[in-house]
Order: structure tokens, then C-alpha cells, then sequence
């Protein structure tokens, strides 16, 4: 063979394995590409689906919502004729369960409610029990922020009347788990109000202004009262204002103390902690919508100060035993309905009982 055919040979030679291999690599490049799914390389059908599960929030919440279940009612269903636990010899045991899906707080809540220790082991003791949420019924989910989500079912029976069960929801990378767990008892008929003001209800919880601005009405702005009454001196503040009280070291007179009349001349945050921060806004016992309620001495004026809202959801604490219940506070959230059909935030007006 001469020179010049064996250069044409070999160069003949080279671009055919040169074409083999690029068709190769094309090949396996669309099979790398149609293995891959937002972000999951090479995996099936069913793994891509289950990896998506657990990035999403409903998916995770009904989970939960099921496992809760199952650990309330498998230690209420250990029980014998008796009402004695047959497979947990202590409280402590109960509550190592329970913190599977739940809190410390939630699981020793959960325990000193339902349960006590007797010579004849832990036992069941007789009290209102009213239930848990069932994933298999509608229940909503409101996702707060990367740390939080917010689980709630409307449930109505003769026994209970209107409830609303409420579970705040910590998430984890490895299991998410139960971090709050109430009941409220509901009067009035808009539920949708009171699904609006549960994400409010936990930015206030977390002293999370930013996050809480969100939902401030963009034209009206929010107006915050320590007793109820609104008057023309009742501050009004935009969202960017509400969005920084963490930050704001300026004073504003929200108005004057009961009985005293010294004036509330402090900051946002201030306010926050001493008429906003209460019993009312972390351990709500009742709900109620659109019922103008007159608890104190303090007028109720809000149909006249706030002629074009919507809705009123007043959550209520009332009180302790211990001072006859005088203690209650109340928070009534006033909203307004956009032209888009969404409640927005105008009004927290704060209430007490007061001389």
C-alpha cells in the first residue's frame, strides 16, 4: 500500500471512530438527560416522585397529621377494662412515645392532661377528649416560613359545637414534628376569616414583623389599639413601618393606661410585649367571628371606626380560676376583603379588662 492511501486509510478510519464516539456520547447524553428531574440524576418514575414528596408541604403535613394520630390512639387504645396501660409502666414511657412526632411540650402536655401514674400503673383519666386532626378529612395547610407550617381542621358536632384544632408544625430535615396543639372553641360562621388570621396569629407568636407586614392592608395600612376603643389620636402604620418594628427605637404614643392614665409612649416592640405578647394571642381558648363582643368597659366601636371592613376575628383567653377570671385578654384582628376577593390585615386591636 502506498504512502498516500494509507493516509487516506487512516483518516478514513479516524473520522469513522470519531463519528462512533460522538453518536455515543450523544446517545448516552439523552439518557443522562431523560434520567434527570428538577434536579434528580438517574432516577425511576417512583423515586423521582418520592423525592418530590418530601420537599412538599402537604404531602409532609398529612404525614405527620397521620402519625400523630396513630401515637395518640395507640396509647389511649393500650388501655384494659380498668383504663390501665398495658404496655407502658410509666408516664415517662408515654411521653419517650410520644416525642417520636411531637415536642417535649406537646408529649408532656398530651400526658399530664390524659394520663397519671397509680399503684396499679399509668391511667387514663376521665376528661374531655376531643379528638385530633384526621388526615382523611379536609384539613389546611399554611406554610409560614423554612421553619414552620401551620396545620388546621374545621370540625362541627353536637358535642363540641364549632373547633377548630390547631397544630403548629416544626420542620426537620429527618422528622418534622407536632411543636403546638390547641383547640379553639368557634362562634360565627366565616371560617375563611379565621383560616386568614392563623398565619398572623404564628408571626405574632414568633415576633416576626417582616413576615407579619405581609398581610397589611397596602392602602390602609394597620391600626393598633391597647383597649379595644378606637379614636381619632389611635395610631395607623404602613407595612414598611410594620416590617421594621424589630428595628425601630422610636417611640409612638399608643395612647394611656387603664386606671393610671400614664401614657403608653413606647416602642413598637415594647407594645408588642406588654399589649400584644398576652395570654389572648399564646393560649386562645375561643374564636369569634364577626360578633362585635363587648368583654370590659372599653366601647367596642369598630363597625364605626372601621367602616369598610369585612370581618372581625376576636381570639380569646379567659382567664384564670385564680382571679376569677379578670385576667381575660382578647385580640380582634379587623380585615378587609381586596377587590380580588383576599382579606387583608387593618386593625389588631388589643383588649383587657380594665376600670
Amino acid at each position: 500500500m502506498s504512502n498516500k492511501s494509507l493516509k487516506h486509510y487512516t483518516l478514513t478510519l479516524s473520522i469513522l471512530l470519531l463519528t462512533f464516539f460522538l453518536v455515543a456520547c450523544s446517545t448516552t447524553n439523552e439518557r443522562l438527560v431523560a434520567s434527570t428531574y428538577e434536579g434528580y440524576p438517574l432516577l425511576s418514575e417512583q423515586d423521582r416522585e418520592s423525592s418530590l414528596r418530601l420537599f412538599n408541604i402537604e404531602h409532609r403535613a398529612e404525614v405527620l397529621a397521620e402519625q400523630f394520630e396513630e401515637h395518640y390512639y395507640t396509647v389511649l387504645n393500650d388501655a384494659n377494662d380498668q383504663y390501665i396501660l398495658e404496655s407502658y409502666q410509666s408516664l415517662d414511657d408515654v411521653k419517650s412515645y410520644f416525642t417520636e412526632v411531637m415536642s417535649e411540650s406537646v408529649a408532656t402536655e398530651i400526658t399530664d392532661t390524659y394520663y397519671e401514674e397509680t399503684d396499679e400503673g399509668v391511667e387514663i383519666i376521665p376528661t374531655d377528649d376531643y379528638g385530633v386532626i384526621d388526615p382523611e378529612d379536609d384539613m389546611t395547610v399554611q406554610d409560614i416560613d423554612s421553619e414552620t407550617a401551620v396545620l388546621s381542621q374545621f370540625t362541627e358536632t353536637e358535642l363540641t359545637g364549632q373547633l377548630l384544632t390547631r397544630y403548629t408544625m416544626k420542620k426537620a430535615l429527618t422528622n418534622d414534628a407536632v411543636s403546638t396543639f390547641e383547640y379553639l372553641f368557634v362562634t360565627g360562621e366565616d371560617i375563611e376569616a379565621l383560616t386568614f388570621v392563623q398565619p398572623i396569629i404564628q408571626h405574632l407568636r414568633d415576633g416576626d414583623f417582616e413576615q407579619l407586614s405581609q398581610y397589611v392592608s397596602e392602602d390602609n395600612g394597620l391600626t393598633l389599639v391597647p383597649y379595644l376603643h378606637v379614636d381619632d389620636e389611635s395610631l395607623n402604620f404602613d407595612k414598611s413601618t410594620v416590617a421594621n418594628f424589630s428595628q425601630d427605637s422610636s417611640t409612638y404614643l399608643f395612647g394611656y393606661t387603664d386606671g393610671r392614665g400614664e401614657p403608653i409612649d413606647v416602642t413598637p416592640e415594647t407594645y408588642y410585649e406588654e399589649y400584644i405578647h398576652s395570654d389572648a394571642l399564646q393560649e386562645p381558648q375561643n374564636a369569634y367571628i364577626n360578633e362585635y363582643r363587648q368583654n370590659g368597659n372599653s366601647l367596642n366601636n369598630i363597625e364605626e371606626a372601621f367602616p369598610n371592613h369585612d370581618a372581625v376575628v376576636e381570639i380569646h383567653n379567659e382567664g384564670s380560676g385564680e382571679y376569677s377570671g379578670m385576667d381575660w385578654r382578647s385580640l380582634h384582628f379587623v380585615l378587609e376583603e381586596t377587590e380580588n376577593g383576599d382579606y387583608v390585615l387593618i386593625g389588631i386591636l388589643s383588649d383587657e379588662w380594665t376600670i
